[in-house]
């Protein structure tokens, strides 16, 4: 439904990224979940979690100083 949607007003281009957020109830992600899109009419893209990669993402993230 989301890309429907996004498909309507804009065109996404190869690399376009959709982020949506996480909706309450839903479970933290750990390492070693399965993260699983589904395109009806595209494929299927399954990846598998490595909460190492997101820390060392974390881990050089600076945040702006206020002015």
């Amino acid at each position: 439904m989301v890309p429907k949607y996004i498909t309507s007003i804009l065109t996404l281009k190869p690399g376009d990224i959709i982020a949506t957020g996480t909706p309450s109830g839903i479970s933290e992600v750990k390492n070693g979940d399965v993260m699983e899109v589904v395109i009806e009419g595209i494929g299927r893209l399954r990846n598998r979690v490595k909460v190492k990669i997101v820390f060392r993402i974390l881990a050089s993230y600076k945040k702006p100083p206020h002015g």
